[in-house]
């Protein structure tokens, strides 16, 4: 082996043709030909198998959109199914089914205000009386109803969504029902017979009518739209279903413990569990489940509030969850504000004390995580960050690290430090800064090497002052307005369309307003929009905007006016055209569903066109040979 370690096979190339065996080798040499090793192909297979393997763009598009489309869908269904449990019928029924005993045990809880002041020990001994009463409310309930097989909501793969797209199926065909109406659902619930869905909805109903403080919480399951790898649809006779229901619920209770100040949850039917969530939850399914997920768990409470709570069922949210969410990008994370702000009822769209208590738990519970347990998991992580992971334009500042990792399945004992994302700042060139208004101080240096600056070392932009009525132009005799701070002192910005026009009109000094680019084709434009004058011709420029304006609307009116009007000479000309050719040759027959309708004191002469009576002989009489024309006689027209 010490041989074969030797300098001398440092230098020979792979890839070079090995040379040709000599004719005086001697019997018993052995000649060895180094080519390109085999395993390099190897690995390019592999490779371009992989990427067969990966959707194209159209494909991604159509399964995020999808995957939007799915939550804003489940999410009206949730709000429809709380409102369902709202019902005063359906409240004042359930709790008819309750024994008073059983009712009494939550009179303390019901008549506690948030004003009272209570003990601590008070408090220790009212929760565990609420948990005990709680426990008999859900044996009480669920001893009766009875729970049937239908499938209710669970998560579909990319396959099966296909398949049935291309089978011009229902996505919910393979249920025994497309449709579940409210009378149908307060039926179930009445003869307490139903899916685990229908059993969880009617127990937060149940809850309500006793005047607890419950919610309906909902595991939305929509399609991972994160999963890239292609779907071969096969066909769905060859195919079996597997709609199998997850070990897990989709659909829970919550309710409020007034003497704790928490949420505790609550599942009547799959688990028959109650629990305070601290750290780990028994209502998050497992990794390995393909049926359900708790990538959005929503709750529903009884003033028609809407909020996602998937924080609290969630142990590693910000390290897993949050890479399979919509939020994840800072698009997708104001849309989906607004779908649950558009969920709200109005009078729950502000924070209540409940909320902030909540809020300050989630907050709390984020910080509980800790770091993740991978490298890949730190990428674009809100806590933390790794150096290596950073963008080209951001900087650590101070450089100080919070903890330290390892890559997995490393042999070497290498460290890796992690670092706060709270000290990740933007880094800008000089030019970027004074696109946002920002001009470099004195004496400061670039902290990259590409000459990026932070925003401490930068101070707001001044720009020169208008005098004497000139507005200060750059280079190329414009004005850049990037912010609006950049408005020089004594000047004014006019963005209306006709500020340019007013401004040439008044043949005074302007300056028009670069606020941004437009990038395209490798190429950056300058995007202008208004002008920047001197203050002291504010009101003259608002004058005679306004006189561009009202005569641009008058233009648009005599347009309209003469429009009308040449439409109506054209329907007048037409009028006429057709009076004329009836006085000339009648009037024309039309075609009817019990035949062909003509006048009763004439024939069908003139190919259609009914004569008049003085072209007639013999007293309004007609020759059907020489008047037919190969037109069918009516039967009125012949000859007496």
């Amino acid at each position: 082996e010490d041989e074969f370690d030797s300098d001398e096979f440092e230098n020979v190339d792979l890839n070079s043709p090995s040379p040709a065996p000599e004719n005086n080798t001697k019997d018993g040499d052995i000649v060895v030909s180094i080519g390109k090793p085999v395993y390099e192909d190897d690995k390019k297979k592999k490779k371009s198998k992989q990427n067969q393997n990966i959707i194209g763009r159209d494909e991604k598009i159509f399964r995020k959109n999808f995957h939007i489309w799915c939550l804003a869908c489940q999410l009206l269904h949730g709000v429809l199914r709380n409102q369902w449990c709202n019902s005063h019928s359906l409240m004042e029924y359930l709790k008819e089914t309750l024994p008073t005993s059983l009712i009494s045990k939550f009179v303390p809880v019901i008549k506690l205000k948030e004003s009272d002041n209570i003990p601590y020990r008070e408090k220790q001994i009212g929760s565990r009386r609420f948990l005990d009463a709680l426990k008999d409310l859900m044996i009480f309930y669920n001893h009766d109803f009875k729970i049937t097989r239908d499938v209710g909501i669970y998560k579909k793969k990319w396959d099966e969504i296909s398949e049935l797209a291309m089978s011009d199926t229902s996505l919910t065909s393979n249920t025994k029902s497309t449709s579940f109406e409210f009378k149908k659902f307060l039926y179930s619930i009445l003869k307490k017979k139903g899916s685990r869905d229908i059993a969880a909805q009617g127990f937060v109903a149940l809850l309500r009518s006793i005047g607890l403080n419950a919610r309906l919480i909902f595991s939305l399951q929509p399609p991972d739209f994160t999963d890239n790898i292609k779907v071969e649809v096969s066909s769905l006779r060859e195919k079996s279903s597997s709609s199998s229901e997850s070990d897990y619920p989709i659909f829970w209770a919550e309710v409020w413990d007034p003497f704790a100040s928490k949420w505790i949850s609550i599942d009547p039917v799959v688990f028959q569990y109650m629990e305070v969530v601290k750290i780990d939850s028994k209502f998050e399914p497992r990794s390995t489940d393909e049926r359900n997920n708790s990538y959005y768990v929503i709750a529903f409470d009884n003033q028609g509030g809407v909020r996602d709570v998937t924080r609290r069922y969630s142990k590693n949210f910000n390290a897993k969850i949050r890479r399979k969410r919509i939020t994840r990008e800072s698009n997708g994370n104001l849309w989906y504000s607004k779908l649950i702000c558009t969920a709200c009822s109005k009078n729950r769209l502000y924070e209540n004390s409940i909320d902030k208590i909540e809020n300050e738990y989630f907050l709390k519970r984020s910080y509980q995580e800790g770091m993740p347990n991978s490298i890949q998991d730190f990428k674009n992580h809100p806590i933390y960050v790794l150096e290596s992971q950073l963008k080209s334009n951001e900087v650590i500042m101070p450089k100080v690290p919070c903890g330290r990792t390892r890559k997995k399945n490393s042999k070497t004992s290498e460290t890796i430090p992690v670092y706060k994302r709270e000290n990740v700042h933007i880094v800008r060139s000089a030019k970027s800064w004074y696109m946002h208004g920002r001009v470099l101080k004195t004496g400061e240096r670039p902290i990259l090497i590409r000459e990026l600056y932070a925003v401490d070392q930068t101070e707001p932009y001044i720009a020169p002052p208008v005098v004497d009525g000139e507005v200060p132009k750059n280079a190329y005799g414009n004005i850049d307005l990037y912010t609006s701070s950049m408005l020089p002192p004594g000047g004014i910005y006019r963005d209306s369309r006709f500020s340019l026009k007013a401004a040439i009109e008044l043949k005074i000094d302007y300056a028009e307003a670069v606020v941004g680019f437009d990038f395209k084709n490798s190429s950056s434009t300058p995007r202008k929009k208004g002008v920047v004058v001197a203050k002291e011709y504010e009101e003259a420029m608002v004058e005679v905007e306004k006189y561009f304006r009202e005569k641009e609307e008058e233009q648009l009116k005599l347009r309209i006016k003469v429009n009308s009007l040449r439409k109506w000479k054209l329907f007048l000309t037409r009028l006429q055209i057709m009076e004329n050719l009836n006085e000339k040759y009648g009037k024309i027959y039309r075609d009817t569903d019990d035949g062909i309708e003509m006048d009763s004191n004439y024939g069908s002469e003139g190919g259609g066109f009914l004569p008049s009576p003085e072209n007639l002989d013999d007293g309004g009489k007609s020759d059907d040979s020489e008047f037919a024309g190969g037109f069918l006689q009516g039967e009125n027209t012949s000859e007496e």
